[in-house]
């Protein structure tokens, strides 16, 4: 029999465990914090998106119907547009995703995940919406299910900002776990666009899902659903995992 004492057992297990936070368990109102901060970020989202789609826009033409270089200008502008946007929103959801995460173990850990969540935010969004709006362009004129086509325009967006979840939860959050993170923010981003999907096809039968500003001029509904589910894909990830975390 071994003579260590029982403390310095369970601590030899623990340290053979990589994926097992060595700060203890999160406290208790994290995960609903989170939750209700990430619906809110989501309303910031759909104006901070709204409000860049015509920041960069060519000048309209004195032609009957659109020529080739202004398609193409317009294609352009919209690019940098989605990417301004949804790296400013992305920034601001992950980082403010972060500071709550680190806010839970300490200040230090508090200044990590702000700063790592803006850039890591900023990034996901930055490539996400124009990847999203640039497959949104190529799939326009296609006649193809609208949930297939939805998914095809939405999956980067999602994927990046629950990615972007997962790494802001190991490195603010829960030391130690970032393959599991990483995991759970691909896994929560896939499940929160389907989601999306769902909800706007019931409850917005006559709208366009599949836009990455979906919905029409008027339709804040079908918008509001879509950027409340991609801010949910980043801060289900950090909530997902406090509740697991075991003490």
């Amino acid at each position: 029999m071994s003579n260590a004492p029982e403390g310095d057992v369970i601590t030899a297990d623990a340290d053979h465990q990589p994926n097992v936070p060595q700060l203890g368990k999160p406290p208790v109102w994290l995960a609903p914090l989170l939750v209700i901060v990430s619906v809110g970020l989501g309303f910031a989202a759909v104006y901070i998106v709204g409000a860049f789609q015509r920041f960069y826009y060519p000048p309209m033409h004195d032609q009957l119907g659109d020529p080739p270089w202004y398609i193409e200008a317009v294609r352009k502008s919209m690019l940098a547009n989605d990417a301004i946007a949804f790296s400013l929103a992305g920034g601001l959801v992950v980082g403010v995703i972060g500071l709550l995460s680190g806010l839970a173990r300490s200040p230090g850990k508090a200044a990590i995940g702000l700063l790592a969540g803006v850039c890591l935010g900023a990034g996901a969004g930055g490539v996400g919406g124009p990847i999203g709006y640039y497959i949104q362009d190529m799939l326009q004129q296609k006649d193809m299910d609208t949930a297939l086509k939805t998914s095809a325009i939405w999956a980067t967006p999602f994927l990046l900002i629950g990615l972007a979840g997962g790494a802001v939860t190991a490195m603010a959050l829960l030391r130690g776990a970032v393959v599991p993170a990483i995991s759970w923010g691909l896994g929560l981003g896939a499940a929160m666009m389907l989601a999306y999907i769902l909800v706007a096809t019931m409850l917005f039968p006559m709208s366009r899902p599949e836009y990455v500003y979906p919905g029409e001029e008027s339709e804040f509904g079908i918008r509001l659903t879509a950027f409340v589910c991609w801010s949910l894909a980043a801060g289900l990830v950090p909530a997902v995992m406090a509740l697991r975390t075991k003490s």
